[in-house]
């Protein structure tokens, strides 16, 4: 950037003392603001004799100067050139904080000597810049703050009856050091909780064999915004077969599956999470009919046996054999057939 320099004029008349043109009791004072240089006119105690207004080219940093303000810097000497520049280091911002302007290092020079405590009584007003749209979200407080080593940045109040402004932050200043807009951000919303919900219910197989496992799975899902544990009741026919319980990370999801047995035939009602749905078990496969006994066979009806009658013939027989065999005369036998009635 191309610098270039204005020049304050001295006051008309003399200053008093010293005689000639009286300007002895002033100097110069080179303001450097990113490569804008102006040449102030002090007097020799460090007081501005008028007001002034000194800014970048762009008008991104102005200082405001009143009339009969005093500077001074260390050992009561007076500094040649103030100069503002761009931060090269990167400084520390606290948690809940962000800078949304570029941090400006302010410096004093006499000679060689270069001096940071530059004081200005009562403090001169300091104007940044900072774009809108480089906000956070969560921003509520905009402002200037002064950076220190030990106690890092500081907040600054504005002057007194000034008018908040969109895109400009202001501040009274009564030392040089580093500035920068900051803003102070919301604290974040605590997380949501953990929040469950059910999908995918499906029921494998449907229909199912008799005393075939029956497997039954859903989807659990955490939306919530921290880990949560969740119970699940599985209700068969309206009554509790088992529970689980899952536990989640948020924003995280799981299968769970049950598996079920031994349930009669038929239709059955499913219910988990508030999912419902049901299943058929088919009936068991009846045994095959057994062929009939084929009926004994019968014998034809014969002639009606005089049991009584069988029975003496054979008694008659018997006793004719053993006498037979005893050698009896068969007139014997004869005559004891004849009195049997056999013969």
């Amino acid at each position: 950037m191309a610098t270039r320099c204005t020049t304050a004029s001295p006051p008309p008349g003399g200053g008093g003392g010293g005689g000639g043109s009286g300007y002895s009791i002033y100097r110069s004072l080179w303001v450097d603001v990113l490569g804008e240089t102006t040449e102030l006119t002090i007097r020799t105690d460090g007081t501005f004799y008028k007001s002034y207004v000194v800014a970048d080219t762009n008008g991104n940093l102005i200082l405001e100067i009143d009339r009969g303000t005093t500077l001074t810097c260390g050992g009561n000497q007076l500094p040649e050139r103030l100069e503002v520049t761009l931060a090269r280091a990167s400084l520390p911002v606290a948690d809940g904080m962000a800078t949304v302007s570029p941090v400006y290092d302010f410096t004093a020079y006499t000679h060689s000597t270069v001096w940071h405590q530059v004081k200005f009584d009562p403090p001169i007003k300091l104007t940044l810049n900072y774009h809108p749209e480089a906000l956070p979200e969560n921003a509520w407080s905009v402002f200037i703050a002064r950076y220190d080593d030990e106690q890092g940045f500081t907040r600054l109040e504005p002057p007194a009856g000034s008018v908040a402004e969109v895109g400009k932050a202001k501040a009274e200043v009564n030392h040089l050091t580093s500035f920068v807009v900051m803003a102070k951000l919301a604290p974040p919303p605590p997380p949501a909780p953990a929040n469950f919900e059910v999908s995918n219910l499906t029921i494998n197989p449907s229909p199912a064999q008799p005393d075939q496992p029956i497997a039954i799975s859903l989807t659990v899902t955490n939306s919530g915004g921290t880990t949560g544990s969740y119970a699940l009741q599985l209700r068969i026919d309206g009554i509790v077969r088992t529970l689980k319980e899952i536990t989640l990370a948020p924003q995280s999801s799981q299968t769970i599956s049950f598996e079920v047995s031994n349930l009669a035939a038929g239709e059955h009602q499913i219910e988990v999470a508030g999912l419902t749905s049901q299943f058929s078990v088919l009936s068991p496969p009846s045994s095959p009919a057994k062929p009939p006994t084929p009926a004994k066979p019968t014998m034809p009806a014969g002639p009606t046996i005089n049991w009584t009658l069988l029975g003496l013939i054979i008694a008659t027989v018997v006793v004719i054999g053993s006498l037979v065999l005893s050698s009896v005369k068969p007139e014997v036998i004869l005559a004891t057939a004849r009195k049997l009635h056999l013969w």
